[in-house]
């Protein structure tokens, strides 16, 4: 996702990197991506600056 929007992605929390999530690229907004992320894996998104995102908690399902 990094690449394809050109943004920074920080994962605070290194268990969700095991996580298996698949879906297609969509043409979406990258905060709405995020958003249906945090859904998913209750996450808490920060956005600091322009194009650095920060998902924290979450737990896999």
């Amino acid at each position: 996702m990094e690449t394809h929007y050109q943004v920074k992605i920080e994962l605070l929390n290194p268990a969700l990197l095991r996580c298996l999530h698949t879906a297609p690229q969509t043409n979406q907004p990258i905060q709405q991506v995020l958003e249906t992320l945090s859904l998913t894996y209750q996450l808490q998104i920060s956005n600091p600056s322009p194009g650095h995102f920060i998902l924290s908690g979450g737990k896999c399902q």
